[in-house]
């Protein structure tokens, strides 16, 4: 692997953990109490384990249009980077759109604290 290689990954890893970090924040902020949050988040890492799943069925390369789901442009990204077929359009456009959903979700979040019936309601 070439150093661009590394960087790639490093970038798609480091943006998707933001986006899953935003995502279980949402999740915990909307909860009553911490086990209520675990129960919630439980869900969420099934279906980002089914989309890993899912990404073995893929041929190889992928299109810009996947590059816009969330979690799976990760996957998508990654496997093509390990596959030695990565694109650097696609790496770009997961990196960005990671770090466009990751700035919506920090946007509901702090909405959500901002709100008296989030906050006060358990």
């Amino acid at each position: 692997y070439s150093v661009m290689d590394y960087v790639s990954i490093a970038l798609v890893i480091f943006s998707t953990v933001l986006l899953i970090i935003t995502l279980i924040s949402i999740i915990s902020a909307g909860s009553k109490s911490v086990k209520e949050a675990q129960t919630m988040i439980s869900p969420l890492m099934i279906v980002v384990i089914l989309i890993a799943v899912l990404s073995m069925i893929n041929d190889g390369g992928s299109s810009p249009a996947l590059c816009f789901i969330p979690i799976y442009n990760s996957i998508l990204c990654m496997s093509d980077v390990f596959a030695f077929a990565c694109s650097p359009v696609n790496i770009l456009i997961t990196v960005i759109s990671n770090i466009i959903y990751t700035g919506v979700g920090v946007f509901v979040l702090s909405r959500m604290f901002a709100s008296e019936k989030v906050m006060f309601a358990k």
